[in-house]
C-alpha cells in the first residue's frame, strides 16, 4: 500500500514538474513576439519619417519640416551638417525645376535604415550648373538608404542616375556611341547655309526643326548644330552643319529625308522658291593635321 502511495506521490511530482516547463516554455514564447512588434514599430516609423522628407518636405515645398526629420549631425557635402546641409541639392533642383516633383516608388524599412527610389520630373527653367536653359523635361530615377537615429534622419546614401539626366538635359546625346564617331577621321561634315527673308523666318524655322529631328534618328548621324545672325538688310543668316560617320550614311539620310517628303507631299525646292529663300551647300572632311591652327 505504501508502494502504490509513493508511485502515485511520484506521477503527481512529474506532472507539476512538467506543467511548470510548459508555463515557462509559454511565457517566454509570449515574450518574442512583443521585441518583434516593437522593431516592425520603429522600422515603421522611420518609413513614415522618410516619407514625410519627400512627400512633405519637398514635394510640398515645407523645408521647415526638415528640422525635425533630419539630425543636426547630418553630414552633407562639404561637410556641412544639420538640415541645411540635406537641403543644399534639393533646393538647388526646385529653384531650377520650379515643378520638380518626386515620386515613390519602393520604401523599405529594416532595423534603422529605410530604403526608397523614386522617379525625379520637372522642366528646366532656370539655371542648372551651367547648362543652357531650353525647356529640357526630364524624368530620371534616383535611389538612396537612409539611415536614422532616434527618429531623424542620421545619414544618408545617395545614387541618381546622372547619365540619364544629363542626356535628357541635352548634354550628353541620346547615342552614346556618337562621342567615338566624333573622332573618326573619315567622317562626314555637312553644311547648308540658308539667307532668309524677314517675313519667311517663322515657317522656315519650323521646317528646319522637323528636319534636324528626322535627321537625328538615322544610322551614322553623329550630331548638328545650327548658327544665325542677321545681315544689314535685315535677313536672317541661317548655318546648319550636320556631322556623319560616312559618306554611305549620308547618302542613305538623302534618300531617307527624300522618301520622307515624298511621303508628306512635301517640296523643298518649291518652298524655298516661294519663300525667296536662297541655298548653299557644302561638304567637308577633318583636315590632315587637325592641330594647326591660324591666328590673325
Amino acid at each position: 500500500m505504501k508502494l502504490i502511495q509513493s508511485a502515485s506521490a511520484l506521477i503527481l511530482l512529474v506532472y507539476l514538474f512538467a506543467g511548470e516547463l510548459i508555463a515557462q516554455t509559454t511565457s517566454t514564447h509570449q515574450i518574442k513576439p512583443k521585441k518583434e512588434t516593437v522593431m516592425i514599430s520603429n522600422a515603421e516609423k522611420n518609413k513614415e519619417i522618410v516619407r514625410q522628407l519627400f512627400e512633405d518636405a519637398l514635394n510640398k515645398r515645407n523645408f521647415e519640416l526638415a528640422k525635425d526629420l533630419i539630425s543636426p549631425e547630418f553630414t552633407g557635402i562639404g561637410g556641412n551638417k544639420g538640415y541645411a546641409a540635406f537641403l543644399a541639392g534639393p533646393k538647388d533642383l526646385v529653384h531650377s525645376f520650379a515643378d520638380a516633383h518626386w515620386n515613390l516608388t519602393d520604401l523599405v524599412a529594416e532595423n534603422d535604415k529605410v530604403t526608397v527610389r523614386w522617379i525625379f520630373s520637372g522642366t528646366h527653367q532656370n539655371s542648372f550648373t551651367g547648362i543652357p536653359v531650353l525647356g529640357q523635361k526630364v524624368s530620371s530615377p534616383g535611389y538612396a538608404i537612409f539611415r536614422l537615429s532616434n527618429q531623424q534622419v542620421a545619414s544618408v546614401d545617395l545614387l541618381t542616375d546622372r547619365f540619364t539626366f544629363l542626356q535628357q538635359m541635352q548634354v550628353l546625346p541620346q547615342n552614346i556611341h556618337s562621342l567615338q564617331q566624333k573622332l573618326n577621321p573619315k567622317k562626314i561634315i555637312f553644311i547648308d547655309r540658308f539667307t532668309v527673308p524677314a517675313a519667311s523666318v517663322n515657317e522656315f524655322k519650323q521646317r528646319v526643326a522637323a528636319n534636324r529631328h528626322l535627321i537625328e534618328t538615322m544610322p551614322g548621324f553623329i550630331e548638328d548644330a545650327a548658327y544665325e545672325q542677321k545681315d544689314e538688310k535685315g535677313n536672317l543668316q541661317f548655318v546648319t552643319i550636320a556631322q556623319w560617320a560616312s559618306q554611305a550614311d549620308l547618302q542613305h539620310a538623302k534618300e531617307a529625308v527624300q522618301e520622307n517628303y515624298r511621303k508628306e507631299g512635301f517640296d523643298m525646292p518649291a518652298m524655298l522658291r516661294r519663300l525667296n529663300i536662297t541655298m548653299e551647300r557644302s561638304q567637308f572632311e577633318p583636315a590632315q593635321d587637325s592641330k594647326t591652327v591660324l591666328t590673325p
